[in-house]
């Protein structure tokens, strides 16, 4: 119901009436699923209406004195936040409710401090204050003249005669009028009423789109919207809207955005790997050529096509190895002897064979903490020897395609990544891992988000292995966390922007001697070497490293001593001489350098029929050793005799005969596995692989955990809608599009679910909202006579069906949604799909790509782009989650999420890694107190079923007492049985 106020009021009915008070009156009040809305208005002297008072659930907005006023703070349009969202609407306000249907909106019209026009829409109510004027030509408009200027001059009786109070009278009527407006056009002469006054230079228009076209989006959403009182850019330009001032421009002088910064059109960005220029609006990148480094930081590895995973344990892992054997790098994990020289490195750690001779291997301190490789082949190897070791690896292009192990098999594609030493495409980072494992290897502790310490500057580094750097650290946690940071800063250096400063925040470090710290330290020309012969550590090229060194001036001796150059060593032949034993060459002092042995140790063991035993074998006869290189330092035990070789169940069996492994399960030659878009049949110990036709699997849920459709995780959760996929990407239309909406719990904070748009081809609109889809048609039903789409739904599910267009959409009725995209969309000669779920290519590392179609890292400025243009919407600025919040939930949170990694999944853990959900599970059951509507730990746990239903296993976790469903005969939705469906033709 309505109550009513001072002026002429329209309520739900229709009519109109007026009342004259400037007490403050309830305009509307109603309650919709258990959300109340009251309105308050009053007006003041001027006749006007001085105070509006919008209460949604005491969430209060108010208008008062020109402001407005959310939760007693004044903000700027527009404004938007979990529950509301203000914006400018043609030439008047708009707010929406996100707890209140998408019709129900209030707008309103400002002169200066006061309020002329307000109208509650959705429900048919609308309030103005009135002049009595020249209403007689406008006679066809009224069923009744004489009542409309009784109330007229109610209205005007006793007020100032000015333009603000009674034109936005005669402004509703003519726009009420249209079928006879083509005869009252010119009623703002025949009133005095102006036209109001439009910012910048956009023209005034009686009737058109509420938004025009923007610089920050190729695409505009203003054909689908009302006609209304606007102000408009003039045609073929549009708005500058990343800039001050309300200029129209046309579309090629638009200025583009990266990292926050607007840029002028034409700008150039030179990056490490890419060349972008900013051309109308959007960039135009060229890529350069790129070293490709595989980073094994701890227990934390990026491949060399960028894949990010966590080793299961404390082992000896094959890092790099060649198709050919013909070279690898060995690395054992945590157990590190390195020996201070200036071209000798003995070290435990790493073992370089094959094509690596001496004479073709450069080894030297870049600083105290980093040692450099270069090797003639191109390959370079920076290793972090202190506190812990942490290694850089970079290969050359003409090793791309020719690798395995650990690090990856570099060839631009980083869904094929996990392939194991036997060729079989493994799912799990662990599975995979332990597959290029010496023997012995035992999977260590799994790390859930652990708190860090409160004074940590976090903001340096937002990954994962930040949250996780306690897990594992035996040793002070300050300088674990360290670690973590340095691994960042260094990540950055390799970016071209060194980090300086930041010790300083959380750790310091001390130089021994007279040694300098920086964070830009090189070792080129700044040892005494260098002074008397040609200096090899300046041939290669090397990122900046941190760590001590020399002050310029001074210069590394073979003592690791910074000294003048006049107390320099000689240098001749590849020999130091200090002094000491002095040897006369070419006039110079000269001495040896020390040299680094090791000592090998064996026994004898008896071995049963019909294997023998062998001492230093340099080659082990299983069926393992034929793909996967062991260590050949030195191996004896017993072994097959010559031609046969030891299966995985301890057989000697021929080599055609030789079985294979995928994580713990085995296989005989001839079995066939299907998995991974791949059939994949065991022979002669190595499995060879099929590719199927593989689609793309996009995945959000819960507080905005994002899986693309070439998965990479990341997390991004704003207050507006955001484009999830669509196929236009810089052109200028395209057949398909689906945003996404959350929805807010009681804590702002938090999302209890999302409203999915699919838009398809123009023409209808379909709203997943409220656990139903609604249809809403745009335009005339073409004459295409094909299933357009298809809704299936199920009990805790709606499937809907875009065959035409290769998409599929499962929705589970909250904040869960899945998008699958068919091979048709992968890209091929131009880029097909675009926006949260990324491009479909299979290469993880260039998902992140924005809008205006430039490659970031940032999560944040990457999802702000794919914001929808209209209505216009602030940028997310950070994201702050329920265990930061809430410190008390995390310790419980994390027990109760340990359920994906305990017995329960244990058959699915090989088949889907288990992390990237159990993170994501934390964060959301870290909102403990809030029950009701938030399902978060339900939903992360019923996210991690999903998939490994999807790779063939079924898990039955859900218990009476676990996130119990109920399941009803018929369907909420459309009440019938969950094996119908609807289809639609056009």
């Amino acid at each position: 119901f309505v109550h009513v106020l001072c002026g002429i009021t329209q309520p739900l009915t229709g009519e109109k009436f007026y009342v004259r008070s400037d007490c403050p009156f309830n305009f509307i009040t109603f309650t919709h699923d258990k959300v109340d809305v009251i309105v308050t208005l009053t007006r003041g002297k001027s006749g006007l209406i001085s105070r509006a008072v919008i209460n949604v659930n005491n969430a209060k907005i108010s208008l008062e004195n020109g402001h407005i006023i959310v939760e007693d703070q004044s903000v700027s349009v527009p404004y938007n936040d979990m529950y509301r969202h203000i914006f400018q609407y043609g030439i008047y306000t708009k707010m929406k409710s996100k707890v209140l249907p998408a019709a129900f909106s209030i707008l309103w019209q400002s002169f200066g401090n006061e309020i002329s026009l307000f109208w509650v829409r959705g429900h048919g109510s609308f309030s103005q204050t009135v002049d009595c004027q020249a209403l007689s030509y406008m006679t066809n408009c009224f069923s009744d003249l004489d009542w409309t200027m009784t109330l007229c001059g109610h209205n005007v009786d006793g007020f100032e005669k000015r333009p603000e109070i009674y034109c936005p009278f005669f402004n509703e009527i003519a726009h009420n009028c249209l079928e006879f407006y083509s005869e009252i056009s010119d009623w703002r002469i025949r009133t005095n009423c102006p036209e109001p006054t439009c910012p910048g230079n956009l023209i005034f228009q009686e009737f058109g789109p509420a938004f025009s076209p923007i610089c920050s989006s190729s695409q505009s959403d203003v054909a689908n919207s009302e006609n209304i009182t606007t102000c408009l850019c003039p045609p073929g330009t549009v708005l500058n809207d990343l800039e001050p001032g309300n200029l129209c421009v046309a579309p090629q002088n638009c200025p583009c955005v990266h990292n926050g910064q607007v840029l002028p059109h034409g700008a150039v960005l030179d990056e490490r790997c890419q060349t972008c220029k900013c051309q109308g609006r959007d960039w135009t990148c060229e890529k350069k050529t790129c070293p490709a480094i595989c980073t094994i930081e701890g227990r934390y590895v990026t491949t060399f096509d960028g894949k990010y995973y966590t080793l299961p344990g404390m082992c000896k892992y094959h890092a790099v190895v060649g198709l050919q054997k013909q070279k690898y790098i060995l690395l054992k994990m945590f157990e590190v002897r390195i020996f201070k020289s200036e071209y000798t490195v003995c070290n435990r750690i790493i073992s370089f064979f094959a094509s690596f001779p001496p004479e073709n291997v450069t080894v030297f301190w870049q600083s105290s903490m980093f040692v450099q490789l270069h090797a003639s082949t191109g390959m370079s190897l920076q290793v972090r020897v202190s506190p812990t070791v942490q290694l850089y690896l970079t290969l050359p292009a003409q090793e791309k395609g020719q690798t395995k192990g650990i690090c990856g098999n570099y060839n631009d594609i980083t869904t094929d990544e996990f392939i194991s030493f036997t060729s079989y495409p493994e799912s799990s980072s662990e599975v995979f891992a332990q597959s290029w494992a010496e023997p012995g290897c035992t999977p260590g502790q799994k790390c859930t988000i652990s708190q860090t310490p409160g004074n940590a500057p976090l903001t340096l580094y937002h990954d994962s292995a930040c949250e996780q750097s306690q897990c594992g650290c035996s040793g002070n946690k300050e300088e674990c966390l360290c670690v973590v940071l340095a691994n960042y800063a260094q990540a950055c250096a390799k970016q071209g922007e060194t980090v300086e400063g930041w010790r300083t925040v959380i750790d310091s470090t001390e130089c021994d001697h007279n040694q300098k710290f920086e964070y830009n330290m090189q070792a080129c020309n700044r040892t005494c070497r260098s002074l008397s012969e040609p200096d090899p550590t300046c041939e290669g090229v090397s990122d900046p490293v941190e760590g001590c060194g020399c002050p310029e001036g001074t210069y590394l001796s073979e003592n690791s001593k910074c000294v003048p150059r006049i107390e320099c060593s000689c240098y001749y032949g590849g020999k130091v001489f200090s002094g000491s034993e002095p040897v006369e060459v070419n006039g110079q002092k000269c001495m040896k350098c020390r040299k680094c042995t090791f000592t090998v140790f064996y026994r004898f063991l008896a071995c049963p029929l019909p294997k023998t035993y062998k001492h230093c074998s340099g080659l082990q006869r299983t069926c393992d050793a034929l793909t996967k290189p062991m260590d050949k330092l030195c191996q004896s035990g017993c072994f097959c005799p010559t031609g046969l070789y030891e299966d995985h169940y301890g057989n000697c069996v021929p080599r055609e005969s030789c079985s294979c492994v995928s994580g713990e399960e085995k296989y005989r030659s001839g079995d066939v596995v299907e998995d991974n878009c791949k059939t994949c049949t065991c022979k002669g110990g190595k499995w060879n692989c099929l590719s199927q036709e593989c689609p793309g699997k996009c995945q959000v849920y819960g507080n905005g955990h994002y899986k693309t459709f070439d998965s990479k995780w990341y997390h991004f959760d704003g207050h507006c809608q955001y484009t999830l996929v669509e196929d236009s990407c810089g052109r200028s239309s395209g057949s398909f599009s689906i945003t996404a909406e959350s929805v807010p719990c009681c804590d702002a904070a938090l999302t209890c679910a999302r409203v999915i748009v699919i838009n398809l081809k123009g023409e209808v609109t379909l709203t997943l909202e409220d656990m139903n889809v609604k249809e809403n048609l745009l335009q005339p039903q073409s004459s295409e006579n094909v299933v357009l789409y298809s809704v299936h739904t199920f009990v805790l599910y709606i499937e809907i069906s875009i065959p035409s267009m290769g998409l599929t959409v499962i929705w589970d009725k909250n904040t869960r949604l899945t998008i699958i995209a068919d091979e048709m969309l992968k890209v091929g000669n131009s880029q097909k799909v675009c926006g949260l779920c990324g491009n479909f290519d299979d290469d993880e590392t260039n998902d992140l790509q924005t809008r205006s179609l430039v490659q970031v890292t940032n999560a944040l400025e990457f999802g702000n782009s794919w914001k929808t243009t209209t209505p216009p919407c602030l940028d997310a600025v950070n994201e702050t989650f329920p265990c930061e919040r809430f410190s008390y939930c995390a310790a419980w949170a994390e027990h109760r999420c340990k359920a994906l990694i305990m017995d329960t999944f244990t058959e699915c853990h090989q088949k889907v890694d288990p992390q990237y959900y159990l993170e994501a599970c934390v964060k959301e059951t870290c909102s403990c107190q809030f029950e009701g509507k938030f399902l978060g730990f339900c939903t992360a746990v019923a996210a991690y079923a999903d998939a490994c239903s999807r790779k063939g296993t079924c898990v039955k976790w859900r218990t009476p007492d676990l996130c119990r469903t109920y399941c009803s005969e018929h369907n909420d939705m459309y009440s019938f049985s969950s094996a119908q469906e609807i289809k639609v033709t056009y």
